[in-house]
């Protein structure tokens, strides 16, 4: 409906001659009413050049307007291609095999609730100026200046009403968006339908036709390449100057309507970037998996030219499928976007606006909580069905497993729960105690006298938070799920370690994949609902901690604390099951290897022990001294409590200074624990190093043909062992690195201050400190990138010439794959980490110590620099 508006969907080739006419009709129709909204527009930018929130307002929706015109233009530039695409894409969901079907299926799932939220989304922004002029009395939807006087009544009326006709049509060309969304969707379909393909090739000629197919989707990638990238262009470019100009009315002293309203453009203008860089982005990598399916397919037993054939496509996948313009847009992903959208806003603002966003925060995530069950309702009824059966025919070792998860949660799961419904209790009790209107501290639109009315909302606020207290609970439900599946694991690994024959051997594989089956099933369930809460959780946190500093009564700070608690009690609640399962599976993967290991895999294990330990220990051994300083500090030093913490309460009671020095020491302790994860991420990655230079060892002995086709089928299951080893490695490099670039900044500015030189001592501890947790993950990454890489092409091919024609062909085939190597980073968050990377990161420390060497020097001025060096190595 929406693109039928502004004829930008393009029509059949078989379509009479009337509807031409009415097609271009409505295009006519939208473009010359978008263009005399542009014009005024344009106008009022400068002419309330001297009002800042008018001008940014007709800035934001100019820029909108002008997006819209060159959308349609665009998009009337390239019916032709538009309409072979679009014809392409129909014949082929008229035509699809069930396989084809299910992927199809699986990518609307997949973006589907996401494209409908963003398109009401911009229809509600378009409804609320359509609406504003009426609840607020002003003249016009819009902040326009025409270059006459409009004085008469019918002609005010006429220009009413052509402006929200135009701001339908705006609404409607701006979801071409997902126009152009689909038409890359589809062909990341393509793509991954084809990969599985290559995968069950089994001889020359279905390759060949694999090979036709992917010239034929390459060449249609490349068409919309050709038709979207200039509607992306235009998108991006408009939607930055909204962006900007929407935060500069975010940050002002403006009505909360206001906000609100500009708050919901800048919130589209960045869902609209997203639009295009999810979809590109996941095309980049579908692109690239059709070298990944030709590697894993079955060749090793294939003729020479057929080795030749996949060698070539293993080779022409390396080029991925970008949306880009050379010299005017980068390559369109996931990383482009957050480059382009990492705004920080800091508005020191009432205590009630941080209230406020507490509370919305929690109401935000209970109603994307409640959104995502609907939406995985099959998925979590089938989820459940599974568990119930598991646990109604539980023998006993399963109900010994059941029950020792039940013992180790049980506890942690009823005291949250408790703690959130005290939460809820405090809000509903508080106004009576503290006369407040109403449980929350909202604000209506419209005033409220009548005292029946007052009632009325009063009670809605309470029935309001007992379903958020209910909702939020859901977090229980997820942490059940991950717990389950972890003693799925934990019962076949018993079983694993049992096997006494083949037979049993078998077994314990088929119920293996079963439960990675329903490992990826609750996977898919409960990611967006931990995203929701990660999301608003953090934004909680972040408002109740500027509360908690702020001078507010002790009440105010303790209801606060408690929302911050169970903010962080929440994500606990995801955390903790979900790295017990990252645990039991791969810690079983890495016991199961070495106690199977041979005497020349023991050797090279030994190895990486002897490398690494050394550097590792000291680590440990640091963070554990450093926690015992903290603790023993106010016994030498004239200080109460092991860290500067300030308490809203009176802390002189010998009692309340004890039992707050034990828990300052407890949490010294459980810190110095948690950044001994860093450890233990380190200790997989030169675990999965060691598989790498065992194979390295195992190819050199290489003599036969079959000697070659067992060390590729390992070389196959190390790198889906890598697979599953990177994501959680990934999420605790971040973290870990992320925190420690703040250690080092804060520390940097301490170092360029005018503070002693004891002071800035510590300070340069701190800083060198923080580096090493960078080096301990660094160290391990620029060792498995040499080792999954160049190390390993290079021993391939040191025995290259002495193979026969054929094992030539199969050594060059695992030389391309290994021009890939495995590499520990997060697009547009987190760079390949290596060596290289820890060294850009000292190099900026370098620059804050040179800075308070200049700083030293210099007596008869003060300077105050503000500093942030960053490498980016992608």
């Amino acid at each position: 409906m929406n693109v039928y508006l502004v004829s930008s969907w393009p029509l059949s080739k078989s379509v009479n001659r009337l509807s031409r006419i009415w097609f271009n009709i409505r295009w006519w129709t939208a473009f010359i009413s978008i263009l005399l909204l542009f014009l005024p527009l344009a106008n009022g930018v400068f002419v309330y050049r001297n009002d800042l929130l008018v001008m940014v307002k007709a800035a934001c929706l100019s820029s909108a307007s002008a997006q819209a015109l060159l959308k349609l233009l665009v998009c009337r530039f390239q019916s032709d291609r538009l309409q072979f695409l679009h014809h392409e894409m129909e014949t082929f969901i008229k035509n699809a095999n069930p396989l084809e079907k299910k992927c199809l299926q699986k990518y609307i799932k997949k973006s589907g609730f996401f494209h409908v939220f963003v398109s009401v989304s911009m229809w509600i922004v378009c409804l609320a100026f359509i609406i504003e002029p009426i609840v607020l009395s002003h003249p016009y939807p819009t902040d326009t200046a025409y270059p006459f006087v409009v004085k008469s009544e019918p002609l005010r009326i006429a220009l009413y009403l052509q402006q929200i006709m135009a701001l339908c049509f705006i609404a409607a060309a701006l979801t071409i968006d997902f126009q152009v969304a689909t038409l890359l969707w589809f062909t990341c379909v393509k793509f991954e339908v084809l990969s599985h393909h290559f995968r069950e090739v089994s001889s020359e000629r279905e390759l060949v036709s694999c090979i036709k197919k992917h010239q034929q989707v390459l060449w249609y990638a490349k068409e919309v390449k050709h038709a979207v990238q200039y509607i992306t262009l235009a998108t991006i470019a408009t939607t930055t100057i909204g962006v900007i100009c929407g935060c500069l009315a975010l940050i002002s002293h403006q009505p909360l309507s206001v906000k609100l309203r500009v708050a919901n453009i800048v919130g589209n203008a960045t869902s609209e970037l997203f639009i295009y860089a999810w979809p590109a982005d996941n095309l980049i990598q579908k692109s690239q998996d059709i070298g990944w399916s030709v590697y894993n397919s079955k060749w090793t037993n294939a003729p020479i030219s057929m080795m030749r054939t996949k060698m070539n496509v293993i080779h022409r996948s390396q080029v991925p499928v970008m949306i880009t313009i050379s010299g005017v847009m980068p390559s369109l992903c996931l990383h482009y976007y957050t480059s382009l959208f990492i705004v920080f806003v800091f508005r020191k603002d009432s205590l009630v606006m941080v209230k406020a966003a507490c509370q919305s925060g929690a109401s935000g995530q209970a109603f994307l909580k409640l959104l995502i069950c609907r939406y995985q309702s099959d998925r979590l009824q089938f989820l459940h069905h599974e568990m119930e059966t598991f646990i109604r025919n539980a023998n006993p070792l399963e109900k010994k497993c059941l029950q020792k998860y039940i013992e180790k949660s049980g506890f942690f799961h009823v005291f949250v729960n408790l703690s959130m419904w005290a939460v809820c209790l405090a809000f509903i009790i508080e106004p009576i105690l503290l006369s407040h209107p109403y449980p929350t501290d909202t604000a209506y639109p419209f005033v409220v006298k009548s005292e029946p009315l007052r009632i009325a909302l009063y009670l809605q606020q309470i029935i309001a938070l007992f379903f958020i207290g209910a909702a939020v609970t859901i977090d229980l439900q997820v942490a059940i799920l991950l717990w389950f599946t972890c003693v799925k694991f934990e019962v076949l690994g018993y079983h694993v370690r049992e096997v006494s024959s083949e037979r049993d051997l078998v077994a314990c594989i088929k119920k293996h994949q079963q439960v990675l089956r329903y490992a990826k099933e609750v996977k898919h369930a409960v990611q967006y609902i931990t995203l929701a809460t990660i999301a608003t959780t953090t934004i909680g946190v972040i408002s109740g901690c500027l509360a908690l500093i702020s001078n507010q009564p002790f009440s105010v700070k303790l209801r606060v604390a408690n929302i911050v608690g169970n903010a962080g009690f929440e994500l606990f609640i995801y955390a903790w099951p979900a790295d017990n399962l990252i645990q039991v599976r791969l810690g079983a993967t890495l016991n199961e290897f070495i106690m199977n290991a041979s005497d020349s895999s023991m050797l090279v294990f030994q190895k990486y022990i002897d490398k690494s330990w050394k550097f590792q220990f000291l680590m440990v051994f640091g963070w554990y001294f450093a926690a015992g300083g903290l603790v023993l500090g106010p016994l030498v030093l004239p200080q109460k409590f092991p860290n500067d913490a300030v308490y809203p309460f009176s802390v002189e009671h010998p009692l309340v200074a004890k039992i707050i020095y034990a828990h300052q020491s407890f949490v010294a302790y459980q810190c110095a624990t948690g950044l001994a994860m860093d450890g233990q991420a380190a200790l997989f990655m030169w675990y999965l190093n060691a598989k790498f230079e065992i194979l390295v060892s195992e190819i050199k002995r290489v003599i036969n043909r079959e000697d070659l086709c067992w060390c590729i089928k390992q070389h196959q299951e190390i790198l889906l062992f890598a697979d599953e080893l990177i994501p959680p490695i990934r999420a605790l490099a971040f973290t870990s690195i992320s925190v420690t670039k703040i250690l080092m900044i804060s520390s940097g500015f301490f170092l360029i201050s005018d503070e002693t030189l004891l002071v800035k001592l510590q300070f340069v501890i701190v800083a060198i400190s923080s580096t090493f947790n960078t080096f301990l993950y660094s160290w391990a990454a620029d060792d498995l990138i040499n080792i999954s890489g160049p190390a390993l092409s290079s021993e391939i091919f040191n025995g290259f010439c002495h193979h026969s024609l054929k094992m030539k062909k199969m050594c060059l085939l695992t030389i391309h794959r290994a021009q890939k190597p495995i590499v520990i980073n997060i697009p547009g968050l987190l760079a390949t980490l290596s060596n290289e990377y820890y060294a850009s990161r000292f190099r900026a420390l370098q620059q804050f110590a040179l800075l308070s060497t200049l700083d030293s020097g210099m007596n008869d001025k003060k300077m105050l620099i503000s500093v942030e060096v960053v490498y980016y190595n992608a």
